[in-house]
């Protein structure tokens, strides 16, 4: 720090000025970035002390860096400056829910979200807020109204939703907390919690098989959901740690937004150049960019730092097969596999690479290691029940198609693929039905199209046949095929 920026702090916090002093955190052992960005907001308030808008970014500069006591009286002066404006009252709502600080300790939570909802009263996530801590406060009848109030400006906030459900089902109010947390289900179909809660209100209303059901997902899934809250995250994006900025290049992969994960990243790196999850995520942004040297290198950079570690393997192994390099990625996979036998997506793309090179048996037990621990998912289920079958083992592969099912009811191959089996079985009539369901749940699946119209063609039912063959045609022209739809069509035609 300058000498001019100490002299002007230290007169900022002398007390013959009369004036409040702002907060000063120790920023001994901090990054200096995040140092310099505190001093930069303290140097703002020394400029302008009557300022509530230096006083609240200061505030929010500390509360990014969660050092929430000197938030919590840079908002207060704030607020103390401007008691109109939403934010201040809101901020210091918030960090008083989510600290046991002992500025935070003793505060009226409960009226510093009525003061910021008298002052904004169309703000959805303020009500959500409210409700989880009204509910932490053991309060859950109070919350009710909480949550409503968010539902009331934004029906589809989906974590008021389930606040609402949870919060009906802690007052007794089984029904109707079934019916709100199957709509907050529909709206976070990734929610764990949301699965815990119904699996509780199924089971209350004596409903076992979908307690059972809801149970069993929620272990497959997250716990942990963000709310979507414009006034926090522009807290948040004031965050320039190393850690911050990991945290945030996470999410943004997990969005598929890869340019703003290699920024973020990029600075991670400016500080840890030899943490392995550093390169790991840098391997996975260059890949969503499609920049495949770079992905290479930052994936053999991490195995590199980490030999033993899977996932540095896996993301290689995905790299080398966008490559075209099989072999390799082969290698890198079952590498994986060895270092984290309990993760099934390593078994499943060495099983994957088996099948398609042929080796059945290989790829059969590939499948079933990565069963061993965990549940795979409906496109691994799949791929074993179509290596079974191509073995000959029809009784083995119905029970992975319906696997595949249960994991995701909408995985079309899954469908198509219980549709050979039922073909296999001579039960034709059932087979349609299935290509019927993959078809409509993916209208380009090329070879469900062409099982349908071989099927219908084979059971005579000739407008089916011809209908499916047609489309066939459009996506892959060959003149036999064409000589065939001809043919039905003049079959049909002699019919009428």
């Amino acid at each position: 720090m300058s000498l001019a920026l100490v002299l002007c702090l230290a007169g900022c916090d002398s007390g013959s000025s009369g004036r409040v002093a702002p907060p000063d955190p120790d920023t001994f052992g901090m990054q200096r970035r995040v140092a310099a960005r505190i001093a930069e907001a303290r140097v703002g308030v020394a400029d302008e002390p009557e300022s509530p808008v230096a006083w609240g970014y200061l505030g929010a500069v500390l509360d990014a860096h969660r050092l929430q006591e000197h938030a919590w009286d840079a908002y207060t002066r704030a607020r103390e400056l401007d008691p109109t404006e939403f934010r201040w009252a809101y901020h210091l709502a918030c960090i008083a829910d989510s600290t046991a600080t002992a500025t935070a300790g003793g505060v009226d939570v409960d009226g510093l979200f009525a003061e910021a909802a008298a002052l904004r009263g169309d703000y959805a996530p303020l009500g959500c807020r409210w409700g989880d801590a009204l509910v932490r406060a053991g309060r859950p009848e109070a919350a009710l109204a909480a949550y409503r109030r968010s539902l009331a400006i934004d029906p589809d906030l989906a974590l008021a939703r389930r606040g609402l459900g949870q919060a009906l089902l802690a007052c007794g109010e089984t029904r109707a907390a079934v019916a709100e947390l199957e709509r907050a289900a529909a709206l976070l179909p990734d929610d764990g919690l949301c699965r815990v809660s119904l699996a509780r209100a199924y089971a209350q209303v004596g409903d076992e098989e979908r307690a059972t059901v809801a149970s069993e997902l929620s272990r497959r899934l997250p716990h942990v959901i963000a709310l979507p809250d414009p006034m926090r995250s522009e807290v948040s994006r004031l965050a320039i740690s190393s850690g911050a900025c990991s945290d945030r290049a996470r999410a943004y992969l997990d969005a598929g937004r890869h340019e703003q994960a290699l920024a973020e990243l990029r600075v991670v790196q400016e500080v840890h150049p030899d943490e392995p999850a550093v390169h790991l995520h840098l391997g996975r942004a260059y890949l969503g960019l499609e920049r495949l040297d770079d992905a290479l290198a930052a994936a053999r950079r991490a195995t590199e730092l980490a030999p033993e570690a899977g996932a540095p393997r896996l993301l290689l192994g995905r790299v080398l097969l966008e490559r075209g390099d099989r072999e390799g990625a082969l290698a890198a996979f079952r590498g994986a596999a060895r270092a984290d036998p309990r993760d099934p997506a390593t078994h499943a793309h060495v099983a994957m690479l088996l099948l398609e090179a042929g080796r059945l048996d290989e790829a059969v037990a590939s499948y079933e290691r990565g069963a061993e621990h965990v549940p795979l998912d409906a496109e691994a289920y799949t791929n074993w029940a179509v290596a079974l079958l191509m073995l000959g083992r029809p009784d083995e592969a119905l029970p992975r198609c319906r696997a595949a099912l249960d994991a995701d009811p909408t995985f079309a191959r899954a469908h198509h693929t219980l549709g050979a089996l039922r073909q296999g079985e001579g039960r034709d009539a059932e087979a349609v039905d299935h290509f019927q369901d993959a078809l409509q749940l993916d209208p380009d699946l090329l070879d469900a199209r062409i099982a349908l119209a071989s099927t219908c063609e084979r059971m005579g039912r000739l407008e089916e046949a011809l209908e499916a063959w047609k489309r066939v045609l459009v996506v892959r022209p060959d003149d036999d095929l064409a000589r065939r739809v001809a043919r039905l069509e003049e079959l049909l035609a002699h019919d009428h």
